[in-house]
């Protein structure tokens, strides 16, 4: 396991989408955002993120949408020559504290019902499931859903729980 000490989290800016869409494509395949699609997003003013880097390689990164008064994760990676070794939970760790910072009260995102890993790293943290959108991501073998889950962001616990490293899943 890394350790947080380890790694970096840092705003994602316009110039890092060539290297972000080749993160996503060794997560996602032929079902990641393109260059041109990850760009149109970090030039949105309520979208943002952060990525995190180890020895100064970009392991993973998230990137976020404001709506109204909550948060919403547009798409969330890490590299899988980096995968289980505790970098996704601690990418989430910093993309909550970062929602909270923002005072966003829920924190939305998706994620194809057969995608064990991901599903365990968030249903453990605590996201709930919200509702389905019955085969919504393509396969092989016929189309999945996607499990729409949301985390309630309670505002008493905003300082408690927010760390002291860079955020960036704001607008």
């Amino acid at each position: 396991m890394v350790t947080p000490e380890q790694t970096v989290f840092l705003p994602l800016l316009l110039a890092d989408a060539p290297a972000l869409a080749t993160l996503h494509y060794s997560a996602f395949g032929v079902q990641a955002w393109t260059e041109p699609q990850v760009a149109a997003s970090l030039r949105q003013p309520n979208v943002s993120g952060l990525q995190l880097r180890l020895d100064d390689v970009l392991a993973g990164f998230a990137l976020c949408q404001a709506v109204a008064e909550d948060g919403e994760i547009l798409t969330y990676a890490v590299h899988p020559a980096f995968q289980r070794r505790g970098l996704g939970l601690q990418l989430l760790v910093e993309t909550v504290a970062t929602a909270r910072a923002r005072r966003w009260e829920k924190l939305f995102l998706e994620v194809a019902e057969d995608n064990a890993p991901a599903l365990r790293l968030y249903l453990g943290y605590g996201f709930k499931v919200s509702g389905k959108r019955p085969g919504y991501y393509p396969r092989q073998q016929g189309a999945v859903a996607a499990l729409l889950l949301h985390y309630d962001l309670p505002r008493s616990s905003a300082s408690s729980t927010t760390p002291s490293r860079p955020r960036s899943c704001s607008s």
